[in-house]
């Protein structure tokens, strides 16, 4: 009996804790969104891990000077980011994330909507999610 009763404490804690942690990832990644959209490079340096790597659809690969260079300069735009689908993978201090997303982006001069899935990994680094990993691809219309 009491192993039971510490079986389903232990279920029920894992469970709050999964579910935190998802709340902080969806909050992060709305943060990441909100700040793309928003320019505000002093909270994409902070949601950003200095050594994260961002492999943009079309198969081009930043690290965080080039990604926050390529919006400075006008190279790359995120006029919004749509969240449809979103999945958390919990891994200790490190979690994936798979989402469905409608984004509207202008790259060199062109804006269009696309629709997209990622999967990008986040770490939770001094106590605060930042993002080290993501690739995406280009759904079919």
């Amino acid at each position: 009996m009491t192993r039971r009763i510490l079986a389903a404490g232990l279920v029920a804690l894992v469970t709050v804790a999964m579910a935190q942690t998802e709340d902080a990832l969806r909050k992060a990644e709305e943060e990441f969104g909100a700040a793309l959209a928003r320019m505000d490079y002093a909270a994409l340096d902070k949601i950003l891990a200095d050594d994260m790597i961002y492999t943009h659809s079309n198969g081009v690969v930043d690290d965080k000077a080039q990604f926050i260079a390529s919006l400075k300069d006008g190279t790359r735009k995120y006029e919004s980011i749509k969240i449809h689908e979103f999945t958390v993978r919990p891994y200790g201090n490190t979690a994936a994330v798979a989402a469905k997303v409608t984004m509207v982006i202008t790259a060199r001069g062109t804006t269009a909507p696309r629709d997209m899935r990622y999967l990008r990994f986040w770490a939770k680094k001094r106590g605060q999610w930042q993002l080290v990993g993501h690739q995406s691809v280009t759904l079919p219309k």
